[in-house]
């Protein structure tokens, strides 16, 4: 196996700082997708939407390699979930302080410090909540970053 020259891989850790909420109706109460595991999923069209407005705002110049950023679906197991009521609708949180750690592949037009910068502004501007982010919710901060060996 040799290493990527056009790709890298990231391990990218956040923490919320405002509630992170589900968006998947069920009956009364939005609640996150689960595997047949019972894992909580937050799949990678929630981390693509998160990334594209980061891009746009941020690195503009840049939304064309949207399609080659490849975050991996994310199966978490939450030691707490919340359930809050926002506008007389009831969502499971991922309360402040939850942590959770995801792995990107990054095209190499992207140098790792401008994407740890992109996913920096993304937390504290743009935030990751499958609902609600656009009032707030789902605001991070990274705590973690690292690039990995990709290997082809």
């Amino acid at each position: 196996m040799e290493e990527s020259k056009e790709y890298y891989k990231v391990e990218v850790t956040i923490e919320f700082t405002k509630e992170c909420l589900a968006s998947n109706l069920v009956e009364h109460t939005f609640e996150f997708e689960r595997d047949d595991l019972g894992n909580m999923l937050l799949p990678t069209m929630y981390w693509r939407c998160m990334l594209k407005k980061a891009l746009e705002i941020f690195i503009p110049d840049k939304v064309y390699l949207l399609n080659k950023i490849c975050p991996d679906t994310l199966r978490h197991s939450p030691s707490r979930i919340d359930v809050i009521t926002e506008a007389n609708q009831v969502y499971q949180a991922l309360p402040v302080g939850a942590q959770l750690t995801i792995h990107i592949i990054v095209p190499a037009a992207i140098p790792p410090d401008t994407f740890r910068h992109l996913f920096e502004q993304a937390g504290q501007w743009v935030g990751f909540s499958p609902a609600k982010a656009h009032l707030g919710y789902g605001r991070f901060r990274v705590v973690g970053y690292e690039e990995l060996t990709l290997k082809l």
